[in-house]
């Protein structure tokens, strides 16, 4: 099959895997914030970013041993094929029991060092030393994805990651129905996990990509060094790669508040998607890229290379655009504004309500005792129990959260939130009018219920413009890191990367406690120009023999142009739409841009020699 088919096949089927996980971000984020509160939910993502520092334990011997396999898979009866694959098992099956004992260690260390809340410590603890479990027993499989990489079948791993999502979907779903709360969550992980290693392991058996019985070769020194050579110069950049990814959640916990990692994690959803969308452009075509230089293809590969950063600028000027205009709106219309239900652990202090609702302390107390059954008065008013008063309050509440509670009279010595007064006198039904309700009885009762996270403040549009300049210079750069693991040339790029890491730790922890998530996102910025983007800009043009400002500035005219053209544009829709409410604005933007970012895109966003191929590839035949 022609790498353009493979690749092709390798985008489609990798957008359709994005669809998937776009579709499970939209109904899973929804359900565990139903059952967990916003301090459980952000615990569960800091669980699995500090359970992704142990990965670095690879050492970059998965990345390696799909590059060093591509070297000899057009001779697998070699030995030398089978030497590889045997030999990075040994490796990975050494460093999965190496992650299971890291993860002992974490659960001493971290509790303390977030300062997570002493009730919830012992599940923390539980939670790692799981989620390290899952990840190094199953870490020896990494070879089956290897392999499909180094044969250009990203699409099999495509397909795996479609039936993972639905699988975690469905365990996620029935375990938090059955009251698993926090647990439901690393139960959808072991899901996930063991239908993506089936599915891949069956797969590398059906298109046999294993060598046949007598030509296996032997594990061997020599394939290890070669191995480890190119690993441990990927290792390095993966340090660096998992301070500039994976490490934001752990300074916001440490330098704002545990809390505020939910915010994160959902405003920073849509990024990561439109990332992804991005990211699939270069990450399928490196095989083809690899190819070409084991080749000697040298004058294909510079014209292909140079195609595939000028699609990756453009599309990635697209989706920057989207997020700067769309995100805080999509948020809302996603949450229906936030949390718009009550559980038993957003209840802060049960006697207290309990004894304002008995007394009809104020008008909203006296309406909300009314609105509740016989049963449960009776239950409120002489049980000692705190957990038959919680279960009672709980249910009572969130049956009120179905009709309009509010009347002006009701609640006139009540101070409202800006987010409760942006939502009074509209329309509201289904989850909104839940969501105001719940907001209503928060401003009615701060002391005894939890506040919710209000979105609209808790995230300002300057930290969706700065994530929408994040994912363009991130795009571009990563075309360049691509390439550069390819050549097998890995050089001083590992220690940019790394440095590029370390110096947004450094800047986003000085940045955070005085700008909060916008110093964080602004540190990543910056590092990724100073760092990543030079370099790799620098590194390009002297592995083709050109001079810097050719890939910087004449490869990337067409995306330049498109930049300019997107950005007045997306300022004009967000200007002329701003008095208009959260939801219909959000459809209003993305419609617009929609057409016009994709009209402009083909027109000035491509080359000539681009849209030439692009109609040629499609033409029907």
């Amino acid at each position: 099959m022609s790498r353009f088919r493979n690749a092709a096949r390798s985008l489609t089927s990798g957008y359709a895997a994005l669809g998937a996980n776009g579709l499970y971000l939209l109904a899973s984020v929804p359900l565990a914030i139903r059952y967990l509160s916003d301090y459980e939910f952000a615990l569960w993502n800091i669980v699995v970013q500090v359970a992704g520092y142990l990965l670095l334990i690879d050492f970059g011997i998965t990345g390696a041993v799909s590059r060093i396999l591509i070297d000899h898979k057009d001779n697998r009866e070699s030995g030398s094929y089978g030497s590889v694959i045997k030999t990075g098992m040994l490796v990975l099956l050494v460093q999965g029991g190496i992650i299971i004992l890291g993860g002992i260690v974490l659960t001493w260390i971290f509790p303390s060092l977030l300062a997570i809340r002493e009730d919830y410590a012992r599940i923390f603890k539980l939670l790692i030393f799981g989620q390290c479990l899952l990840l190094g027993g199953f870490f020896v499989t990494r070879i089956f994805t290897g392999m499909l990489q180094a044969h250009q079948r990203f699409d099999v791993i495509n397909y795996a990651q479609i039936l993972q999502l639905l699988a975690g979907f469905i365990t996620q779903w029935f375990t938090f129905h059955i009251g698993w709360g926090l647990y439901s969550l690393l139960a959808a992980s072991a899901a996930n996990t063991a239908v993506g290693v089936v599915h891949n392991f069956v797969w590398v058996l059906y298109l046999r990509l294993f060598p046949s019985k007598d030509h296996w070769g032997r594990t061997s020194s020599n394939i290890f060094k070669e191995v480890f050579a190119f690993g441990k110069d990927l290792f390095v950049m993966a340090i660096g790669l998992q301070l500039l990814n994976a490490s934001q959640m752990v300074i916001i916990a440490r330098t704002l508040d545990v809390t505020a990692v939910t915010v994160w994690t959902i405003a920073t959803k849509s990024f990561l998607l439109a990332q992804q969308v991005v990211a699939r452009i270069s990450d399928f075509s490196s095989s083809a890229l690899g190819e070409m230089i084991v080749r000697g293809e040298r004058d294909r590969l510079r014209q292909r290379f140079r195609e595939l950063l000028i699609i990756t600028a453009s599309v990635a000027v697209f989706a920057g655009a989207s997020v700067a205009l769309c995100n805080g709106s999509f948020i809302a219309v996603w949450l229906k504004g936030g949390s718009h239900t009550i559980n038993g652990r957003e209840m802060k202090d049960v006697r207290s309500l309990s004894s304002r609702l008995t007394e009809h302390a104020d008008p909203v107390s006296q309406f909300v005792w009314t609105q509740f059954s016989e049963s449960s008065r009776e239950t409120i008013r002489t049980s000692t129990s705190t957990n038959a008063l919680q279960a009672t309050l709980v249910t009572e509440l969130n049956n009120l959260l179905t009709n309009s509670i509010y009347e002006p009279q009701r609640f006139k010595d009540v101070a409202l939130s800006q987010e409760t007064k942006y939502l009074l006198n509209r329309k509201l039904h289904g989850g909104w009018l839940a969501r105001l309700n719940r907001l209503l009885l928060e401003d009615a009762f701060p002391e005894q219920i939890e506040s919710s996270i209000k979105f609209s403040s808790a995230w300002p549009w300057r930290n969706d413009v700065l994530l929408g300049l994040l994912l363009i210079v991130t795009s571009v750069t990563r075309c360049h890191i691509g390439l550069t693991g390819q050549t097998k040339q890995i050089g001083a790029m590992r220690f940019v990367y790394f440095l590029e890491g370390l110096s947004f730790v450094v800047a986003a922890c000085l940045a955070a406690p005085r700008f909060g998530m916008t110093g964080i996102i602004a540190a990543a910025v910056v590092a990724n120009i100073l760092w990543s983007g030079a370099y790799g800009f620098w590194r390009t043009a002297r592995y083709f023999g050109i001079r810097v400002s050719e890939p910087l500035f004449a490869w990337l005219r067409p995306s330049y142009l498109y930049l300019f053209s997107m950005t007045p544009i997306t300022v004009l829709i967000a200007w002329g739409t701003a008095g208009l409410f959260i939801v219909p604005r959000f459809y209003v933007c993305a419609t617009i841009l929609f057409f016009i970012g994709s009209t402009l895109l083909w027109i000035i966003g491509l080359n000539n020699e681009l849209r030439r191929e692009f109609k040629h590839r499609l033409k029907p035949r």
